[in-house]
């Protein structure tokens, strides 16, 4: 198996206080694709933590989750991803919001053979004091190549 080897863009600009940590610019980059994290990180105090992954190659997956159930699993992704994760407030009163936009996803069965189109997956997360908000959007292209099938599903609970 290939190996997945990341290297830092440039300086790590970190400071450690009793609080924490401050991470000024950590940025990872693996061929085109990057993971950015910035921000404050407090486990007892306030945080403010921002984490981004760009152009992220779904087929990737497999290399960097190696050991796990995923890595196994006869079935493996395609396509190209975008996300960011927030991390605002205390671990006692948490806002917490994940955006994922994914293009030309592709599952493909390696034993059966199989190819599915899954196209776009638009997705939004949050939850912030005790409401959780989950919305996904999936277009999937179909056989005329001017009209789509779209799905889309949402979801709010307080908890």
């Amino acid at each position: 198996m290939d190996s997945f080897n990341t290297e830092n863009k440039d300086t790590v600009r970190l400071i450690l206080g009793r609080d924490g940590f401050n991470i000024k610019a950590l940025t990872m980059v693996h061929k085109e694709e990057e993971a950015i994290l910035a921000g404050h990180f407090s486990p007892t105090g306030i945080s403010d933590l921002n984490i981004s992954l760009n152009r992220f190659l779904l087929s990737d997956l497999k290399q960097i989750l190696y050991r796990g159930p995923y890595a196994k699993a006869s079935t493996q992704f395609s396509g190209m991803m975008n996300a960011t994760t927030l991390f605002r407030g205390s671990f006692k009163h948490p806002n917490i919001v994940i955006d994922m936009y994914a293009d030309d996803v592709r599952a493909i069965d390696s034993v059966q053979n199989k190819r599915n189109i899954l196209g776009k997956i638009d997705s939004h997360i949050s939850y912030f004091e005790y409401v959780s908000w989950i919305g996904r959007e999936i277009c999937r292209p179909v056989k005329r190549p001017t009209s789509s099938t779209r799905l889309a599903a949402y979801w709010i609970t307080a908890i």
